[in-house]
């Protein structure tokens, strides 16, 4: 499988459609997978970064830092779920 970068793969670009929509023109089936493996393996490293935090636990490091993790992953989750008209 060939590595997708910010560059070739849409959905790893900032999306500047209006109201932040992606650019559904140029989207295609195979740019999700390289982006949900990406997207999983940042929400992993967020998710340990929270667990090896040395800080006592707080509402900041632990319950808003899990509120803020997974942002990538949701976004293409949403994208992917309204792709398949779910």
């Amino acid at each position: 499988m060939q590595s997708e970068t910010h560059s070739t793969n849409p959905l790893l670009q900032d999306w500047t459609g209006p109201y932040g929509l992606p650019p559904f023109g140029t989207l295609q089936a195979d740019h999700f997978l390289p982006t949900f493996e990406r997207a999983f393996a940042q929400h992993l490293a967020e998710l340990d970064a929270i667990a090896v935090n040395p800080e006592p636990p707080s509402l900041v490091n632990t319950l808003q830092a899990l509120d803020e993790s997974g942002r990538l992953r949701m976004r293409i989750a949403m994208r992917f779920q309204n792709e398949l008209g779910l």
